[in-house]
């Protein structure tokens, strides 16, 4: 007698069929949960550009976008030059507009920003030290497209670099070992605690 492989039927009773359905509606849930609870800059939220380097604010109120137009800057952070060292001009597009640390916080309209490449100098006598700490002379940090990109740093990774483009608000871009910290942030979160 040849015996034959028969297809077992799964039975099902009406709290089998409730668990998977619970199942299936909680993780619906929680995804589109966490679709609000990080916001892109190009939904309808107030964020802005924040930036610390060590422990210390530098800037925490640059805008992203006017009203529904994103803006395009960059921001690039530079130190004294040592031997052998030349800044690079990243953004070629812009005018340039020298700008200390110290007045970048008190930035607060898109038409002071928008389309211009800001060299962001500090001196060593003011909290952030000249920027001293920075591996290579300068990190720039491109904003477009109501997001920002880390488009050059020097460290023995570039793992700043690497993280890309983002739009995501309350997500932190952190640059170690130049000890800089970069988001967006919503109406709603002040940033990262460091």
């Amino acid at each position: 007698m040849i015996k034959r492989n028969q297809a077992k039927l799964i039975k099902f009773n009406w709290r089998d069929i409730v668990a998977i359905v619970t199942v299936v509606a909680i993780t619906a849930t929680v995804f589109v949960w966490t679709l609000f609870v990080m916001p892109s800059a190009s939904q309808n939220v107030d964020t802005y550009l924040l930036a610390r380097y060590h422990n210390d604010v530098i800037f925490q109120n640059l805008p992203v976008r006017d009203g529904p137009t994103s803006l395009e800057y960059v921001i690039s952070f530079r130190r004294d030059l040592r031997v052998n060292e030349t800044y690079t001009n990243t953004y070629k597009e812009g005018e340039i507009k020298n700008i200390e640390a110290t007045n970048l916080a008190d930035v607060t309209s898109p038409s002071e920003v928008d389309g211009y490449y800001l060299i962001v100098n500090s001196t060593s006598d003011d909290v952030f030290n000249g920027f001293r700490d920075l591996v290579g002379p300068q990190v720039d940090v491109k904003v477009f497209n109501m997001g920002f990109q880390v488009i050059l740093e020097d460290s023995p990774e570039n793992v700043c670099s690497k993280q890309g483009f983002t739009d995501n608000a309350n997500v932190p871009v952190v640059c170690l070992p130049n000890s800089m910290f970069f988001w967006l942030a919503s109406n709603s979160y002040d940033g990262p605690d460091a």
